[in-house]
C-alpha cells in the first residue's frame, strides 16, 4: 500500500491588490523583552514585490536592529528577483557588499579575525588577497611593514619576502620592485621605475640598488651615465646600393649595414664589372660620414679586389660625404688602376654619422 507524503506549509498571504515597489509584503517579526520589560523588535524577514510592473517578481529582505532602531530594524541583506545579493546595499550585480569607513566591506575568511580591509581573503588567519581603502592590492601571504600597510599599489609576497611591488608616490613616481626581504627602498634586488617632474622623464632598470639602464629623452644610457652624448639613440640594419664611377656593365649587388647609435658598419660587393677609368670612386654609403668631435678624423675601410696593379687594399671615407677613396700602399696618393672586364671590389668598414 502506498501512502502520499504529508507536507506542512506555512503561508503568509497579503490580499492587497498592488504592483508597487515593496508592495504585497509579508513580514515575520521577531521580538523580545529587555530587563525592564520593554518590548524590542530584534529582527524581521520580509518578502515583497520587486519593481512596479504587473508581474510576479519578488525581493527577500532581512533586517536586524542595530541597537537604536526600536520597531524599525535596519535592512542588512536583500536577494532580488534576478538573484542579485546585496549586503548593506541594494544589489545591482550578483553580489554587492557595503561598509562604512571604519569596517571591512567584505571578508572571505576560512578562520581568524581580519583587519580593516575592503576585501580580504584569508585562510587559517592569514590573508591571501587584500584590498584596502586606498585601492592598494596585496596578493600573497600577509606580511608586516610596508606591504601589510598597503603603501604599495600592488604587492605580491610570501610570508617574509616582497616578491614584487608596484608603487606610486611623489613626483609622479612609479616603480615595480623585486626583493628578497622586507625593508627600505635600498634593499630591492631589482627595480623598474619611472620618474617625472623633478626626477626627469626617464625609465630606469636597477639591480642591487644600482642603476644599470636608463631610457630618457636622449635614448638608452648605461649604469649611472647622464650625458646626452653617450646615449644610444638608434639601432637598425638594412641594405644599400653603391655606385662606381669609371666602370661599365656588371651587376653590382646590394650592400648591408648595421647602425648602432652613431656608429655604422657596412660591407658591399660589386659583382663583375668592366673598369674603363683610371680613377673609379665608390659612392652611396647608407649615411653621411661625419666626425662628432670635429677633429678631422677620417674613417678607413678594407677592400679585396682585382682592379689595381699595386696592392691597394685600404682607403678612406671622405668626411661629410658617402664616398670611398682608395690609396696606394704606403702612399696618400691614388693607386694605379687596372682596367678591363671581370673586375670586382669587396669593401667593409666602420665610420661615424650624425644621422
Amino acid at each position: 500500500m502506498s501512502r502520499a507524503r504529508d507536507r506542512a506549509d506555512s503561508v503568509l498571504h497579503n490580499r492587497t491588490h498592488e504592483d508597487t515597489e515593496g508592495g504585497r509584503e509579508s513580514i515575520v517579526t521577531f521580538k523580545g523583552e529587555q530587563s525592564g520589560g520593554e518590548i524590542s523588535t530584534l529582527a524581521q524577514s520580509q518578502a515583497s514585490h520587486d519593481g512596479t510592473a504587473d508581474d510576479q517578481k519578488a525581493d527577500l529582505i532581512f533586517k536586524t536592529n542595530d541597537g537604536s532602531d526600536n520597531a524599525a530594524p535596519t535592512e542588512r541583506l536583500r536577494i532580488d528577483s534576478d538573484g542579485n545579493v546585496g549586503i548593506n546595499a541594494t544589489p545591482f550585480t550578483k553580489l554587492n557588499v557595503y561598509g562604512d569607513n571604519n569596517s571591512n566591506v567584505m571578508v572571505v575568511d576560512a578562520q581568524g579575525t581580519a583587519p580593516n580591509y575592503i576585501f580580504d581573503v584569508r585562510d587559517d588567519g592569514t590573508s591571501k588577497l587584500r584590498v584596502n581603502g586606498d585601492g592598494n592590492l596585496l596578493l600573497g601571504t600577509a606580511v608586516t611593514g610596508r606591504a601589510a600597510e598597503g603603501a604599495d599599489r600592488l604587492t605580491i609576497a610570501d610570508a617574509s619576502h616582497s616578491g614584487m611591488t608596484i608603487r606610486s608616490g611623489v613626483n609622479s613616481y612609479g616603480s615595480i620592485n623585486f626583493s628578497d626581504s622586507e625593508g627600505g627602498a635600498g634593499e630591492y634586488a631589482g627595480q623598474l621605475w619611472y620618474g617625472h617632474g623633478s626626477l626627469g622623464d626617464k625609465l630606469v632598470m636597477a639591480v642591487g640598488g644600482s642603476n644599470k639602464v636608463t631610457v630618457d629623452g636622449d635614448g638608452l644610457k648605461f649604469n649611472s651615465d647622464t650625458a646626452a652624448a653617450n646615449a644610444l639613440n638608434d639601432y637598425e640594419t638594412g641594405t644599400f646600393q653603391m655606385s662606381v664611377g669609371g666602370v661599365s656593365g656588371g651587376a653590382r649587388g646590394s650592400g648591408i649595414y648595421t647602425k648602432i647609435g652613431e656608429m655604422v658598419h657596412f660591407q658591399w660587393y660589386s659583382g663583375a664589372m668592366t673598369v674603363t677609368s683610371s680613377s673609379p670612386v665608390l659612392t652611396g654609403l647608407p649615411f653621411n660620414s661625419t666626425d662628432p668631435f670635429n677633429n678631422a678624423a677620417y674613417a678607413g675601410f678594407f677592400a679585396y679586389h682585382n682592379t689595381y696593379v699595386t696592392n691597394a687594399n685600404t682607403g678612406y671615407i671622405n668626411l661629410n660625404s658617402t664616398s670611398l677613396y682608395f690609396t696606394a700602399l704606403g702612399s696618400t696618393g691614388g693607386p694605379t688602376i687596372s682596367t678591363g672586364s671581370s673586375k670586382y671590389i669587396m669593401v667593409s668598414g666602420t665610420y661615424y654619422t650624425n644621422a
